[in-house]
């Protein structure tokens, strides 16, 4: 159970990272 919630918690950590770099790149340019 543990080990399952915190593969599903680093996934959606991860998405959450990957949008915010996708904004920050598009303000920059």
């Amino acid at each position: 159970m543990t080990k399952s919630l915190n593969v599903q918690l680093r996934k959606k950590f991860g998405y959450i990272r990957y949008q915010i770099r996708k904004c920050q790149l598009h303000k920059n340019f």
